[in-house]
Order: C-alpha cells, then sequence, then structure tokens
C-alpha cells in the first residue's frame, strides 16, 4: 500500500469514526454565463449537479463559519456557490483551502454580502 492510499485509509476512517458529529450537506453548482451562439442571446447555466456530502462544522472564526470536506468527496469546490445544511442556505466564500487531503470552506449567511 502507497503512503498516499495509507493516508486517504486514515482519513477515510476518522470520518466514519466520528460519526454523528459528521453532517451531511447538500452542495449547489455555480451558475455560468454563457453565449448561446444558435439564438445570439446569453444563457446561463449550472456547472453541474447538486452533490451530497458528509461534512465536519469547524466553528466560526473571524471570516465565518466553517466546513471540513474529504477532498475525494469535493475534488472542484469552485464549481458550488451554496451548502445547505440544517434547513439553511450558506453562501461559500470565495476563498477556501485544499491540502490535497481535505477541503476546508467558509460559509456566510446568505443575506451577509
Amino acid at each position: 500500500m502507497s503512503l498516499r492510499q495509507a493516508v486517504l485509509g486514515g482519513i477515510d476512517s476518522a470520518f466514519n469514526a466520528i460519526g454523528d458529529l459528521a453532517i451531511d450537506v447538500l452542495l449547489h453548482p455555480k451558475q455560468l454565463d454563457g453565449y448561446d451562439f444558435s439564438t445570439g442571446l446569453t444563457a446561463t447555466s449550472p456547472s453541474g449537479s447538486s452533490i451530497n456530502v458528509k461534512a465536519v462544522e469547524m466553528g466560526n472564526d473571524k471570516d465565518g463559519k466553517r466546513l471540513m470536506i474529504k477532498r475525494t468527496d469535493l475534488p472542484r469546490p469552485d464549481l458550488y456557490s451554496t451548502v445547505e445544511y440544517g434547513g439553511k442556505t450558506y453562501r461559500i466564500g470565495e476563498k477556501w483551502e485544499d491540502d490535497a487531503w481535505l477541503v476546508y470552506l467558509t460559509l456566510f449567511d446568505m443575506g451577509v454580502v
């Protein structure tokens, strides 16, 4: 087993071990603006599909609420604009961290710009 596979296995084990401390979140894709050459109009379409993933709430910091998600579950965080959980929808901040193992998203209330 390679070192990379050992680390990924450890991350999977950690997420399994925390059980109900992990929460289910639904990520919604960004809307992309484009141009439809057949009609000559601008068009808006989603960058992909919504996905469900397990996440860990890391609490709040000075920038907003933070979530930690396995990198294997969210390989392209830049394709998503909002996160829904606990009956509330949050906007994903422009800055997020990716250490190749885990992704850390900063979330804001939808009313906060």
